[in-house]
């Protein structure tokens, strides 16, 4: 007996606000329909005791446990943007698996293939035939998630955690140096068009115009997060999780210095998180050596100091006075133990008197970037934009400045563990690669003008 030649497609489809996934799966010769299956995977979000818990649910309506534990235990203290991330992720995943009568601990390589042209929004006979086509770099993304998952929730997956290591070598301060990582197999290959491409960072042009933007229209919350994330790196959570205890002077060499200290508190929401750094939770940790310890001293000028100061002063006086019970709740941890404040607060309010969270922000940096005319692809969430102020941070000191910094120590700047992490943040879009190579080649035809036309002759005279 033989094996029927069959056609299989995908296709993607909204019933109000819920995307559904179909499967066919047709007979190649008669045209007969031999499995016709839609599923929907919801995840629904449920509000308890100041936290969010998001539970995915099968097709039938039973929660998934091992997705509940994952997004709800292992990433409680995770920014709410990847939590969100990974629940769409696994969504995808229990979905396909749905449609395909796997278990999730049945995933072998063939599945794995199977599973990519899903996501990729392709059938697996019929290119294109799932309507939302998703880029490689979004696919490798989810696949970071599924390795998170599996490996959180012990679950064996030999194809999916496949790797062969790979060593990138960078030059700093004339000295070669050298960092192992692994690359996964499963991962695809990412082009590199060069037409179309959205830029990874703010370029100083651009920064320009926005801050003109925040300017013009008297926004001094959008000139301090810009001064924030553009001239010191800060990522958005670490802004906005700033309180009003964190921004102070040290006396360091016998001088005051001003600086912002970065640290993470109970009573911080998920998008006020610091990246790498302790999350207590009890209050006695804060008296802790390790919690002391794991806080960055971002130093900052006087001139900023006072223009932060007098805004704080001024946004919260009126906060107090128009919104008394929505400031009340802005209050957050104190954590210092020397010259204790009486109180402490978020910096960042929204106009209600409200702490500031990332989705009003992000609202209004979309308002600015649209203003500013910066391209925003549709790939890019506009929960990234924030991010290319730390991108352009980066850029700007790898390559804008005069006095470029080498790769260590751009990545104690950015406060990386690894410089492979700091490697990531170099960016450059074709206009600036053009640049790189134009600037280069000029030199060789300083050095050697015979390159730019014509030829030398034995004695060295250039002819035309």
């Amino acid at each position: 007996m033989t094996n029927k030649k069959v056609r299989v497609s995908y296709s993607e489809f909204k019933v109000g606000t819920l995307s559904s996934f179909r499967k066919i799966v047709t007979d190649e010769v008669t045209g007969e329909v031999i499995l016709d299956k839609i599923v929907s995977c919801p995840i629904i979000r449920v509000y308890e005791d100041g936290f969010e818990y998001i539970v995915l649910y099968t097709n039938n309506m039973e929660p998934i446990q091992d997705a509940f534990e994952y997004l709800n235990y292992d990433l409680r203290h995770s920014p709410v943007t990847s939590r969100n991330k990974a629940a769409y992720a696994l969504r995808l995943l229990y979905c396909f698996l749905e449609l395909s009568a796997y278990s999730v601990r049945q995933i072998d390589h063939s599945t794995l293939r199977m599973f990519q042209y899903f996501l990729l929004g392709l059938g697996l006979n019929d290119a294109g035939a799932i309507g939302n086509a998703r880029s490689t770099s979004t696919v490798n993304g989810y696949f970071s998630v599924y390795r998170g998952f599996f490996a959180k929730r012990g679950i064996p997956c030999d194809a999916l955690f496949q790797s062969k290591s790979v060593t990138v070598s960078y030059v700093s301060d004339d000295i070669v140096n050298s960092e192992e990582f692994k690359r996964y197999t499963n991962n695809l290959k990412e082009s590199s068009p060069l037409e179309h491409t959205v830029p990874k960072y703010i370029s100083p042009d651009d920064f320009r115009n926005l801050y003109h933007i925040a300017v013009k229209t008297n926004d001094e919350e959008a000139q301090i997060l810009f001064h924030l994330m553009y001239v010191y790196g800060l990522r958005l959570g670490e802004a906005l999780g700033i309180t009003t205890e964190d921004i102070t002077e040290i006396r360091d060499n016998g001088k005051y210095v001003p600086v912002i200290f970065l640290r993470n508190r109970i009573s911080d929401k998920n998008y006020q998180f610091c990246k790498g750094l302790m999350h207590p939770t009890i209050p006695e940790q804060y008296r802790s050596t390790d919690y002391n310890k794991s806080c960055h001293r971002i130093i900052i000028t006087y001139d900023f100091y006072e223009k932060f100061v007098e805004y704080i002063e001024r946004t919260h006086a009126e906060a107090m006075v128009r919104y008394p019970s929505n400031y009340e709740q802005g209050a957050a941890d104190i954590v210092s133990y020397r010259d204790r404040p009486e109180a402490n607060h978020y910096v960042f309010l929204n106009r209600y008197g409200r702490v500031l969270s990332d989705q009003t922000w992000n609202n209004k940096l979309r308002k600015y970037f649209q203003t500013a005319h910066i391209p925003m692809d549709a790939e890019i969430r506009e929960n990234n934009l924030s991010h290319r102020f730390r991108h352009g941070f980066a850029m700007f000191h790898a390559r804008f400045s005069k006095n470029p910094v080498s790769a260590l120590e751009l990545q104690k700047m950015l406060r990386h563990r690894s410089v492979s992490s700091t490697l990531v943040y170099y960016n450059p879009t074709p206009e600036d690669e053009f640049r790189i190579k134009t600037e280069f080649l000029n030199e060789l035809y300083e050095m050697m003008p015979e390159l730019k036309g014509g030829w030398y002759d034995a004695d060295k005279t250039l002819y035309d």
